[in-house]
């Protein structure tokens, strides 16, 4: 792990303990098989799920079973569990400990630096956050507290969707075929 330009050596992690890991913006967030979450590093804005505070060693996130995935971003981290329910703590959430979206049907997320992309199990896009670029992919360039729907340019909703990626102030998105 490297955190301001060093490289940190975190004794707890090891490729068998962790199956699917994701970092950015100095913290980290690792899936173990039995479906934990540990995340690590700095958690000023909640983003670690403890309720605030940095840390160098692994800490399991409190409230979650089940994690099938998990994506951290500058300041918010989110996880899919338990067959499709979707959780984010930190700043766009207002909470330092993960809380429920309300999405139930989550195949993949993705956390950027001011807003947060999913795709469902109908290969929807749908996104919150920031939207000065146009990143929501709403049409607009208003922000959303809520999740809105990605839309083509002729305002039909986006299908097919197979991951998506969100960044500074942009959005991709994987497609089938």
């Amino acid at each position: 792990v490297f955190s301001q330009g060093a490289m940190l050596t975190v004794s707890a992690v090891s490729q068998s303990a962790y199956g699917k890991i994701s970092a950015l913006h100095e913290h980290v967030c690792a899936v173990t098989p039995a479906g934990q979450l540990y995340c690590w590093g700095n958690g000023i804005i909640g983003q670690l799920g403890n309720g605030g505070g940095s840390s160098s060693t692994p800490l399991l996130v409190p409230n979650l079973s089940n994690v099938e995935f998990v994506s951290a971003g500058v300041y918010d981290t989110c996880a899919i569990h338990s067959g499709g329910q979707l959780s984010c703590w930190g700043f766009l959430n207002s909470s330092p400990t993960p809380s429920p979206t309300g999405v139930s049907n989550a195949t993949w997320v993705s956390v950027g630096s001011g807003h947060v992309c999913f795709v469902n199990t109908g290969g929807e896009i749908w996104c919150w956050g920031e939207n000065g670029n146009g990143q929501l992919g709403d049409g607009t360039q208003t922000s959303s507290s809520n999740p809105v729907q990605v839309r083509w340019l002729d305002g039909a909703a986006v299908t097919g969707a197979v991951s998506v990626a969100a960044g500074g102030g942009e959005t991709c998105a994987k497609m089938t075929g």
